[in-house]
Order: structure tokens, then sequence, then C-alpha cells
């Protein structure tokens, strides 16, 4: 075997091994944000309600669930639910189990990326260029170790490029590539940007395809795949007048169960979203911004040139466009602007290998190795800073240390999470949370017989500040509440429930939550507990404390006065 080689080889390893670690190690360490916690609490039992009247699903309008709602998710497609409850199932309802499919699909795209970086140029040199770039760059990497659904849409986006690529060699690749479309649209509709680019390359670039049965079989076995979300758009149509969240606010149809959208009122109008590009430059870090802007500009330049010998070529500036595009439609929030990041890290590995190539004295080449061990070396560093340490690097002012934008302020959702499960974990209630729905009631109920056996009754319950963050609430609270039983009460209700508990079970132990913030001290019943000499345990994060729990029992004799 070559000495080039067997250094390549083991090149793809390093860059595999570095992927696998930035992506895996602490990886239930950051901050719960966005979406997480509504995608993964529905994904656990199959349950599509985000407990709000101002977003109403089928479940919580009908009197029954019928089966089609089992299809789909009124805001989603169901595939990347459906992928993170195989991962909750196997291995437990924690955010490490809810955040792996992220990680080992972030994984499967840093290969993925490899492949197609290799056919960009033909060479290997500038698939393990882009491979590594994919695997360090802090943007990426975030995705990489968060629960939203963009990690695995993106690996199904690059799936689909791939398999592209190769029916252009072999066209019986071309009903799989169909399959793959499909669940790329199946596990987010943004993926559908992609498809106007397949059509117009088909069409005018490989006519032949129009006369061969593979690409018709591939159309068909697309339809097939999109099949739960066809049956479940039609049936909503026939029950509401109007298709799911996203569809029916592509077409403006009167959605009134839908009142208040937080994320389509973030996209804004197109001076928004074009103003809000800023995010990107917010993203990455300045090197990366300055070598992806001069690449595009450079690779843009040439591609007329490089599209006639290497058949990625329209693939990689295509997608990168009708992604851009897309972020017209639906907004520029970085969650959308991290569908060009593969293409970008393609671009300027095509870039830098080609400069090697190019260059005629092996003193420029080594000029040109030195800059891009030095930028990777940065790069790498920069987003173990951002993604992986606990006790972060940061200079105020400094976007060349960390990435702030994507290092959001930590509310502590995991110390509150972690304390309740230490605290629970070996009992279950005696007084059994209960829905005022009655379909939510009958899939709570089965998940917490599961979770009840062997394990003693305790009358517990909690009362929790009503100022926690919605991502608080729904990962260390509602999560207890419908899967585990646990009686959950807003202190605003505080009053009330002692009186009940006075007169249905005086050994009722409470724990009342309470929310320390540095913008609000809120004091809800704080001097109370204080006069009640009832001292909470305090949680921190970093010596920053951010939550109080009392623990008392309502037959303490002064909480009855």
């Amino acid at each position: 075997m070559p000495k080039n080689d067997i250094a390549n080889k083991i090149l793809f390893l390093l860059l595999l091994i570095t992927a696998v670690c930035l992506r895996l190690v602490f990886l239930s360490g950051g901050q719960i944000l966005g979406d997480e916690p509504a995608y993964l609490l529905r994904s656990v039992g199959w349950i599509d309600t985000l407990f709000t009247p101002e977003q109403k699903t089928p479940t919580d309008v009908l009197q029954y669930v019928p089966t089609w709602t089992k299809l789909s998710f009124h805001d989603h497609p169901p595939l990347t639910f459906a992928i993170n409850h195989v991962f909750l199932t196997l291995f437990g309802n924690n955010l490490f189990a809810g955040r792996l499919s992220s990680a080992l699909f972030g994984i499967g795209s840093v290969i993925l990326v490899y492949f197609i970086g290799k056919t960009l140029c033909n060479s290997k040199k500038s698939g393990l260029l882009a491979m590594g770039l994919f695997a360090i760059n802090d943007f990426v990497v975030f995705y990489s170790r968060t629960a939203m659904m963009e990690s695995i849409v993106v690996f199904f986006i690059l799936l689909t490029m791939a398999l592209f690529i190769r029916a252009q060699d072999n066209p019986k690749y071309l009903p799989i590539f169909g399959v793959s479309l499909g669940l790329a649209v199946l596990s987010k509709y943004t993926s559908v940007a992609i498809i106007p680019l397949y059509i117009m390359l088909i069409v005018f670039h490989k006519k032949e395809y129009l006369k061969n049965c593979q690409l018709y079989l591939g159309i068909i076995l697309f339809t097939i795949t999109l099949t739960p979300i066809i049956i479940y758009n039609y049936q909503m149509y026939n029950h509401f007048g109007h298709f799911d969240l996203q569809i029916s606010h592509i077409f403006n149809q009167n959605t009134p169960e839908w009142t208040n959208i937080v994320g389509k009122m973030q996209a804004g109008n197109i001076n928004n979203r074009l103003v809000n590009w800023k995010n990107f430059v917010q993203s990455v870090s300045p090197p990366f911004l300055i070598i992806a802007i001069l690449s595009i500009v450079h690779f843009t330049y040439i591609a007329k040139k490089t599209a006639a010998h290497f058949k990625t070529t329209r693939l990689v500036i295509g997608g990168l466009i009708c992604f851009s595009l897309g972020t017209l439609i639906w907004g520029s929030e970085t969650r959308f602007i991290y569908y060009i990041m593969p293409y970008l890290c393609i671009i300027i590995g095509a870039e830098i290998a080609m400069w090697l190539n190019q260059l005629p004295t092996q003193s420029r080449k080594i000029w040109i190795i030195t800059f891009t061990s030095v930028f990777f070396i940065y790069e790498l560093l920069f987003s173990i800073n951002t993604n992986v340490l606990a006790n972060k690097i940061n200079i105020p002012n400094n976007d060349w240390i960390i990435e702030k934008s994507i290092s959001p302020f930590y509310d502590g959702t995991q110390i509150l999470d972690a304390y309740l499960e230490s605290e629970l974990q070996n009992f279950t209630p005696k007084h059994v949370n209960t829905f005022e729905n009655t379909n939510i009631n009958l899939i709570s109920q089965k998940f917490i017989e599961k979770h009840g056996r062997k394990k003693s009754q305790q009358p517990i319950h909690i009362v929790y500040d009503p100022n926690i963050s919605t991502q608080t609430y729904y990962w260390a609270i509602l999560k207890r509440r419908i899967y585990e039983g646990w009686p959950a009460t807003s202190a605003n209700q505080f009053d009330g429930l002692l009186g009940q508990l006075h007169e249905q079970d005086q050994n009722a132990t409470i724990y009342y939550i309470r929310s320390i913030s540095e913008e609000k001290n809120q004091q809800v019943f704080k001097d109370r507990f204080k006069e009640l000499k009832i001292f909470p345990t305090t949680l921190y994060h970093k010596q920053k404390p951010k939550f109080e729990i009392y623990k008392f029992n309502v037959t303490n004799k002064e909480t009855r006065d």
C-alpha cells in the first residue's frame, strides 16, 4: 500500500476520533435551549401537545385521538421525533439520551462530507480538509450537541447528495436517492429547499435520467416515504380546514387554534431576514468567516470551469444557494443558517487543496500548510472552548476566544433536574398527577405504571416558581408530571394546595422550588419561609445560585396557622 494511502487513512481516523470526542464528551453538560425540551418531552411518549391554549393540537382538541394523529406532529414531520423516541426508550429519559441521536448523526455527516469533498476535486486531500473543518467547526459541533432537529436533517441532506453523486455513475442508486430525499423531508420541511436543485440538474444536465425507469422508481419511493405526512395533512384539512402548522403558514391558511407562533414571529419581514444574516457572522470564528467569504468568491469565479470536470460542483454551489435563499422564506435564525455549513466546509477544503496542488515551489506549499495547520488548530481550540469546556475561557468583548452567541446564559435546568432525580428516583407518587385532557391522561398512565413498579409510594408535591424558564419547566417539572405522575403546582396556587393537603394528607412533603435570577430576585413566599424557620437547599452553578429548594412537611404546625 502506498505511503500516501496509509497517511490518508490514519488522518481520516484521527479526524473521525476528533469528531466523536467533540460531539460526545460532556454531551449533557451544555445549556438546554430553544425547542430542545419541547421536542424531547413529546418524543418520549409520542404525545403531540405543548400544553398551551395558544397552540392547540389534535390531541388537545379532539375527544379521542384517532390513529392518523400518530403519523406526524402538528408543527413538524415525525422522523426526528421517532429517532429520539428510540434513543430515549433505549437509554432512559435523560438529556444525554435525548442528544445522542444528534451527536451520532452529526458524526455520520462528518463522514459524508469527506466523501462529497473528495469527489468535488477528485482528491482525497480535498475530502480530508473538508472533513476536518466540518468535524471541528464550533457552529457545526454546537448543533451536533443539542436535541434540535438540524443535525439529523443535515445528515439526510448530505446522504441524498452523496447518493445523487453515485447515481451519476450508476443510475441504480436513483431509487435509494428518492428514499433518502423523502427521509430528509420527513425529518424537517426545511430540506425541501434542495428539491428544485435536483429537478434542474436532471432536466438540464442529466436528461438521460428522464428515460430511465430507475428515476421514476425513485419518485415513487420518495412519495411512499412521505405517506405519513400526506395522510396526516389530508386528515388535518378534513377536521380543521387547514394543514399542519408549517404548510398552513406557507399557504397563509386561517389557523384559529394557533394564535401565538413564536418561530414565525421571529422570522420577521424580508428586511429582518436579510439583516439577521448577522447571526452567521456571530456564529463562527472571525478567521472562518474571512476564509469562507474568500473561498466562496474564488470558487464561484472558477465554478464554470470546474463544473465541466467535476460532477459535484453544481451540487455544492446549488445547495449553498438553495439554503441561502431559503432563509428569505423561513427566516435567518441560526438554526436555518446552519444548513449552509457543510457546503462552506466543502468549498473551503477544495480551495485549500487546489492551492496546494497549484503552487509551484515547495517553500510556498510549506507556507500554505503552516497557515492551514494554525487555522485548524485555532478552530479546534475555539470549538472546545465554546462547546465542551465547563469552565470556559472568556474575555469581555473578544470574539476570538469563544462564540458567545451560541453559548447562552445557563439557567441551571440540568442542576434542578439532577436534584429532583436524586430525591424522587426511588419513589412513586401517592397522589398521582392528572390532566384535564383525557387523551394525555391515557398516555401518561402507561408510563406512570411502568415507572412506579417496585417503588414505595410517597405523598410528595412539587410547587414551582412561575418565573422559572420555559425550558426548566418542561424538562425538570412537566416531564415528571407526564411520565412519572408527580403532582406539580404553581406557587400562585400554593395556599390552596396547603389547605387541600391539610384535609387530605397531613403527611405530605412539599418541595417548593424558587428561581433565583440576577435580573429579578423573586421573593415568592421567601419571607414567610424564613419566619417559619424553613431554610432552603441552594443549587449553584459556577458558584452562582440558581434555585432555592424548600423541603418541608405539611404537618409543620406553622404552615397550618
